[in-house]
């Protein structure tokens, strides 16, 4: 079983990795080729965003637990 540090460095380094893809999705998202897309596709990426914050808040707080487990 992995130790509580390495899960949390693997979770740090997920977490980065998708804050760093929420980034470059809600830059599209604000750019001008957005809004030649349909209604569909932009839709889908306004989801696609939304549930990558979503998950990058549990990824946090998955951190942030462990962590406070390290530390009883």
């Amino acid at each position: 079983m992995k130790k509580r540090r390495n899960i949390i460095d693997d979770l740090v380094v997920e977490k980065t990795k998708l804050d760093d893809k929420i980034m470059k999705i809600n830059n599209f998202i604000r750019s001008v080729e957005f809004t030649h897309l349909k209604d569909k596709a932009k839709h889908l990426l306004i989801q696609q965003s939304k549930h990558m914050n979503e998950y990058s808040l549990v990824l946090r707080d998955r951190i942030v637990d462990i962590t406070n487990q390290e530390s009883e």
